[in-house]
């Protein structure tokens, strides 16, 4: 009970510190402003504890203007040895506003990464401290360029150096009938003997005609280089007196794509037109490579990527019906090369060509759906949705036997039927095949379907004092191989489901309810012959959850006391088809839940429980699980 308290002491101190993360999308110091806030999140379960902790805080003061925006995020799992994981970001400003579109200022930035466990990669820490001027030229422009002293630490090695660079963004601006947006950023981070890059240019341009039609063109280009170490072999540290290697990762991408949208509000249709070209490189350069003791892993490798994407949907609606057809195409191809070192061994660089070669691949992907609603009458409502997806799956080694075929269709039909203002009924049928299909023989005992099909009809019911929503679902799920009959090892299986849900509450008095959820799932799962349509039972399931809770509620304030039960039980089958318990495990015990909502500025939710678990084997054991969520609108 002490340790519980300490960490919720713990969180609503830490929450109290930390600020939210603000997303700044592909630029680094134009962040956008957000409202000042306060959030951290606690959770508990099982072995596994996790605390997420932000705080956003903006302060201003005539020309003055100081923010902060930080983040922690921590993990901790318990078992046999004790594994702590702790992430965190600061950023601290302080400006001046000397004009209206002129701020000077200085930033401090701090990053680190740390992780007990004994891994290659374990801790790493970023520390920058820049000057920045932003500036605004022109409406809708900002320019921000900065300059600074950069501290860089990975795997005990320690680099510093210079930090500069620029970045700006236009939004929306707009002339005649173009309305552009746009960002940028270039920035180079020196830190001898490794060096970073970043290059990003996107645009996004709008075109408005008339009868409704628009047009958006979309460019997009990057360029990120980041340089990492790794363990040194012993042969590389002999031949260059270094501890650890470094290797080079450059990533470019280039994409542009045009959309054409039709949308008039005097028309039932509407129509959307999208393609899209993009290609991706990936360099990786190993810094020290010795020369005299080539082996396959000395060459570095190249990977190309080209995609090609194209979609359209056409959309109809009127006061009866709604319908949204869609359709989805993309090929892509992706080369990967090794990368030659002159005068080394043919042979063991043609190896290398030839392992690369392997993942080399190309794929084509189609999807089509559809989604139906039918308004029958006032009260009847029909919905129909349909999926297919087809993959095609190719490699050009003749040593890659990974060259398949997969489908996907899905289909579902439900009623709904709103019988009178308290009483809402539901029906729902769905279906699904899958099958992969490999089309080389060395994989071909993996081709197999797998079919799927559901049945659920639920309700809910909501009066003055009582409401309650009720489902049962009954499902069925088999999968069978092609050639089981060859392959004594492979067994088609099934795997059916019932299951029923209920949530149910009753108000006692003005501020107090008695409220009560639950479910029952039935599980079966054999072996099954589809041809004949019959199976044999191997396992069965049966898991049962009921939590009854007395709820409380005044003003800002929501408080719940109950009780959770939850029990697990395993059988198998004889021969003679008749189940015996292998396995039972059981949980019960107290149960409580605390809202404080006030307003849109507060938000508190503590939810615990504390349980009693008793299994087959009688052993006796307790343990407490909590999820606490503190957010704060300062």
């Amino acid at each position: 009970m002490k340790k519980l308290i300490g960490i919720i002491f713990f969180v609503l101190l830490n929450g109290s510190l930390i600020f939210a993360q603000i997303s700044s999308d592909s630029l680094n110091y134009l962040f956008p402003h957000k409202n000042n806030l306060l959030s951290s999140r606690f959770d508990k379960l099982l072995n596994t504890s996790i605390l997420n902790s932000n705080v956003m805080y903006r302060y201003t003061q005539d020309d003055w203007e100081t923010w902060i925006d930080y983040k922690f995020n921590s993990t901790i799992i318990s078992s046999t040895a004790k594994n702590i994981k702790d992430e965190q970001n600061l950023n601290w400003s302080a400006a001046y506003r000397f004009f209206d579109n002129l701020h000077a200022g200085v930033l401090i930035r701090n990053i680190s990464y740390s992780d007990d466990r004994q891994l290659a990669f374990n801790q790493a820490s970023v520390f920058n401290s820049l000057a920045y001027f932003r500036f605004i030229p022109i409406d809708k422009l900002n320019l921000n360029s900065y300059a600074g002293y950069s501290k860089n630490t990975q795997v005990n090695e320690e680099d510093t150096g210079i930090l500069y660079g620029i970045e700006g963004s236009l939004n929306q601006f707009k002339s005649g009938s173009f309305n552009l947006t746009s960002s940028f950023v270039f920035q180079n981070e020196d830190i001898s003997p490794r060096k970073n890059t970043i290059r990003i240019l996107n645009f996004n341009n709008k075109n408005f005609f008339e009868n409704y039609f628009t047009n958006i063109i979309t460019g997009e280009f990057s360029e990120k280089r980041k340089d990492f170490y790794f363990a040194a072999e012993p042969g590389v540290l002999e031949a260059f007196n270094v501890a650890n290697n470094i290797q080079s990762r450059t990533e470019r991408n280039y994409a542009i794509g045009d959309r054409m949208l039709f949308d008039s509000p005097q028309s039932d249709w509407s129509f959307a037109l999208d393609g899209k070209v993009s290609r991706r490189d990936i360099d990786r350069e190993t810094r020290y490579v010795r020369l005299t003791n080539i082996t396959t892993s000395s060459f570095d490798t190249r990977i190309e990527e080209l995609k090609l994407d194209f979609n359209g949907m056409a959309a109809y609606g009127n006061s009866w019906t709604n319908n949204l057809l869609k359709l989805n195409l993309t090929e892509r191809e992706e080369n990967h090369i090794a990368k030659d070192i002159p005068n080394t061994n043919r042979i063991i660089f043609e190896e290398k060509k030839r392992i690369e070669n392997q993942k080399s691949n190309r794929s084509q992907l189609i999807t089509l759906s559809y989604a139906g609603e039918y308004y029958l009458s006032g009260t009847d409502i029909l919905q129909i949705s349909a999926f297919h997806r087809k993959l095609k799956y190719d490699t050009p080694s003749e040593e890659n036997y990974d060259d398949r075929d997969e489908l996907l269709s899905i289909a579902r039909i439900a009623y709904n039927k709103q019988l009178n203002p308290f009483l809402n009924l539901y029906a729902n049928l769905e279906g699904s095949l899958n099958q992969i299909s490999y089309l080389f023989s060395e994989r071909s005992s993996n081709n197999n379907k797998n079919r799927a099909i559901k049945l659920s009809a639920g309700g809910r019911y909501s009066g003055k004092n009582f409401t309650s929503a009720n489902s049962a679902e009954v499902s069925a799920n088999y999968t069978t191989y092609d050639f089981e009959n060859l392959i004594p090892t492979l067994n088609s299986f099934s795997f059916r489901q019932y299951a029923f849900k209920d949530s149910s509450v009753i108000k006692l008095t003005k501020r107090t309810a008695a409220e009560a959820i639950g479910y029952i799932k039935l599980s079966e799962q054999g072996d099954f012959n589809w041809d004949e349509f019959s199976g044999k039972p191997a396992r069965f399931l049966e898991e049962i959850y009921l939590e009854p809770k007395l709820k409380y509620v005044w003003n800002f304030l929501n408080l719940g006391v109950g009780l959770r039960y939850f029990t697990l039980s395993t059988f198998n089958y004889d021969e003679n088809n008749i189940k015996y318990i292998v396995s039972r495990y059981k949980s019960i015990g107290p149960i409580v839940e605390l809202k404080i909502i006030y307003g849109d500025s507060l938000y508190v939710n503590l939810f615990g429980y504390y349980e009693f678990i008793e299994d087959e084997a009688n052993l006796k054991r307790e343990r407490a699980n909590m999820n606490l969520e503190v957010n704060w609108n300062i």
